[in-house]
C-alpha cells in the first residue's frame, strides 16, 4: 500500500465521519513515508461525501462536494476533469480548511475575548495570487519539524499580511493579527484572543480566561498542551501576524514578544510574521526563517503573475492602446518599477487605471514605492498651493499619528478645520486611508505603515502628537469647568 500511495498518479480520498475517525491515522503514517509528505504535488483529490471535520494535514487541500446527491453529475465530471489533467486542482472548489472549526458558538464568557479580523482578511486577500513557493516552505517545516516557529520576513508592502491572511481564510488556524492603527499590539490582548479560540475551538470544557490580564504565556502553554494532547489536532497551528507592530520594546531583556514561550508543545506550531530590520526580541527552539526578498524568483513571479491578470481589465486594455504597449512591455515595465513590492503596485495600478497618472505613458510613472509617496506628496502641495500645510497636511498628519480609528467630527476638532474641508481633504487621500463604519459612524485611519513612515520622512509628526493633546486636554478642561 506504501508503494501505491507513493507511486500513484492520483490519490482519491473519500472523506466521511467514519473514515476520519478510523481510518486516517494508517493513512497518514503512510503518507509522511512517501517522497509527497505534504502533498505539495497536488496528486491527493479529497471527495466530501458527508459532514466531517477534516485532518489538520490535508487542509490545504481543495475539494469536491459530493454531500449534495443533487450535484453528483457536475462533481463527477469536475474530478473526471482534474484526473485527467484538464482541470488544475485548485479549480475544484474551497479547501478543507474552510470546514475547520466555527468559533461562534463559544460561551459568551470566552466568546467575549475573540477578536474578529473578518474585514481586515477580506480586505488584504482580495485579489490574491502566487506565494506557493512560501506555503511549499511551510508545509516542508510541518512536516519535517515536531514542533515549532516558522517566521516569514519581508519589507514593508512585501504582502505579509495577505499572505497571513490567506493562510487563515485557506486553512482556519488559530489567529492574531497586531493592527498598530487600532491599537492591537499589547501580549495581554494576544493571549486573551488565542486562548478564548483555543477554548472555544478545542471544547475545553470548564477552561475561562483568567480575571486578571495574564502577563507571562503559562496558561497560553496550557491551552496548548490540552489541545495538542488529542493527535487529532495536530498539527495545531497558530497564525501571529506583525511581530514588528508589537507593544514590545517596554518588555524586560530577554522576554519574548508577547510573552510567546521558547518551547511550544509537541504537534504545536507558531506562524508568524516580522519586518527583517526590526530586531523583535524572540528567543525560542526550533525556529525556521523564510525571507520574501523583493528581487527573489518566487515573489517576481507572483507579481507577474498579478500583472497580467490585471493588463486583461479593460480599464488597463485601453491605457495599454493609448500608450500604442503590449501586455508584455507593460508587465516587464511595471516588474522593473515595483521593484518588487506588492503595496506599489496597490496604490499605482488602480492609479493608472483611473487616468490619475501615467498619462504620458508608462514612462512617467515612479520607480518603487517611496518614489510614489514622494510624486503624490509633491503633487498634492502643488495642486494646493500655500494652504496645503494647514489644510492637507495637517489632515493626514493627524490621523498617522492616531493608534486607533477616528472621525470626521474628532479631526475636525483637533485640527480647527470645518467638517465639510475634512471631509474633502480625507475623499483626496483615500487611497491611503481605510475607511470603517461602526455604530453608523464613518471612521478613518492610514492605511499602511510604510506611508506613515514615509510622513515621518517628511515632517516631524511630534508637533501633531502634541497638537491631538493639547486638544484633547482643552476638551476635558472646558467639560470641567461646564460641571
Amino acid at each position: 500500500m506504501e508503494r501505491a500511495v507513493d507511486h500513484s498518479c492520483r490519490i482519491l480520498l473519500v472523506l466521511t465521519p467514519a473514515w476520519v475517525e478510523s481510518e486516517w491515522t494508517t493513512f497518514e503514517s503512510l503518507l509522511i513515508q512517501t517522497t509527497d509528505p505534504v502533498g505539495r504535488r497536488q496528486r491527493m483529490i479529497p471527495l466530501l461525501l458527508k459532514d466531517c471535520e477534516p485532518p489538520h494535514r490535508i487542509a490545504m487541500l481543495t475539494y469536491a462536494d459530493f454531500r449534495d446527491c443533487r450535484k453528483h453529475n457536475v462533481q463527477f465530471e469536475r474530478v473526471r476533469d482534474a484526473v485527467g489533467g484538464k482541470r488544475r486542482l485548485p479549480d475544484l472548489g474551497q479547501p478543507l480548511g474552510r470546514l475547520l472549526y466555527k468559533t461562534a458558538d463559544a460561551r459568551p464568557e470566552i466568546g467575549k475575548h475573540i477578536l474578529s479580523f473578518d474585514a481586515l482578511i477580506a480586505e488584504k486577500t482580495e485579489g490574491f495570487v502566487g506565494r506557493q513557493f512560501v506555503f511549499d516552505a511551510l508545509d516542508t517545516f510541518l512536516a519535517e519539524e515536531p514542533y515549532g516557529y516558522f517566521v516569514i520576513r519581508g519589507d514593508p508592502g512585501i504582502g505579509k499580511t495577505a499572505l497571513m491572511g490567506q493562510l487563515v481564510k485557506t486553512r482556519k488556524p488559530v489567529h492574531h493579527f497586531n493592527v498598530v492603527q487600532q491599537n492591537i499590539r499589547t501580549p495581554e490582548q494576544f493571549l486573551a484572543n488565542v486562548c478564548a479560540q483555543l477554548i472555544a475551538r478545542y471544547k475545553l470544557t470548564d477552561w475561562t480566561i483568567p480575571d486578571e490580564p495574564m502577563q507571562d504565556s503559562t496558561f497560553l502553554v496550557q491551552c496548548l498542551d490540552a489541545a495538542a494532547a488529542d493527535p487529532a489536532n495536530r498539527p495545531l497551528i497558530l497564525a501571529l501576524d506583525a511581530l514588528d507592530e508589537a507593544d514590545w520594546r517596554l518588555l524586560p531583556p530577554r522576554v519574548n514578544v508577547h510573552y510567546l514561550p521558547p518551547v511550544l508543545p509537541k504537534g504545536v506550531y507558531i506562524i508568524t510574521s516580522t519586518r527583517p530590520d526590526k530586531k523583535v526580541p524572540l528567543e525560542v527552539v526550533r525556529r525556521r526563517d523564510l525571507d520574501i526578498e523583493q528581487d527573489s524568483e518566487g515573489n517576481l513571479l507572483d507579481i507577474r503573475i498579478h500583472l497580467e491578470t490585471y493588463a486583461r481589465r479593460s480599464g488597463m486594455q485601453t491605457w495599454l492602446d493609448e500608450w500604442g504597449i503590449d501586455a508584455e512591455t507593460f508587465v516587464i515595465e511595471l516588474l522593473h518599477k515595483s521593484q518588487g513590492n506588492f503595496m506599489y503596485l496597490f496604490y499605482v495600478l488602480p492609479a493608472i487605471e483611473a487616468g490619475r497618472m501615467g498619462r504620458g505613458g508608462v514612462g512617467e510613472l515612479p520607480e518603487g514605492l517611496q518614489a510614489y509617496y514622494r510624486s503624490h506628496w509633491a503633487q498634492m502641495k502643488e495642486e494646493i498651493g500655500g494652504t496645503f500645510e494647514e489644510t492637507h497636511e495637517r489632515v493626514i498628519c493627524v490621523l498617522a499619528v492616531m493608534t486607533e480609528p477616528v472621525s470626521l467630527d474628532e479631526v475636525a476638532g483637533w485640527t480647527k478645520l470645518q467638517r465639510r474641508e475634512v471631509r474633502r481633504i480625507i475623499k483626496a487621500w483615500e487611497q491611503f486611508l481605510l475607511e470603517d463604519m461602526v455604530n453608523g459612524e464613518r471612521l478613518y485611519q492610514v492605511y499602511h505603515t510604510s506611508f506613515a513612515e514615509f510622513l515621518r520622512e517628511q515632517v516631524d509628526l511630534r508637533d501633531y502628537s502634541e497638537l491631538v493633546a493639547s486638544a484633547i486636554e482643552e476638551k476635558v478642561e472646558q467639560a470641567r469647568q461646564g460641571r
